[in-house]
């Protein structure tokens, strides 16, 4: 499955890793070193995080990140 993050808040793209993981929250946070609540907190975009955390998370799940211009 490809995603357009352009088109998704950061939030809803870490919500959509974690479904496709069939993850909970709780255990998608152990991965990355982060708490269940700052998941929630992040897929409701309270919180954000970082290109390196985003890169940790692509790289634990087998996920490919591209960058391409317009």
């Amino acid at each position: 499955m490809k995603i357009i993050v352009n088109n998704h808040s950061v939030g809803e793209t870490i919500k959509f890793i974690r479904q496709w993981t069939e993850t909970s929250q709780t255990k998608f946070g152990k991965k990355i070193n982060l708490s269940r609540s700052a998941i929630a907190k992040i897929e409701g975009d309270i919180n954000t995080i970082t290109l390196n955390k985003l890169m940790e998370i692509a790289k634990n799940e087998g996920l490919i990140v591209t960058i391409e211009k317009k």
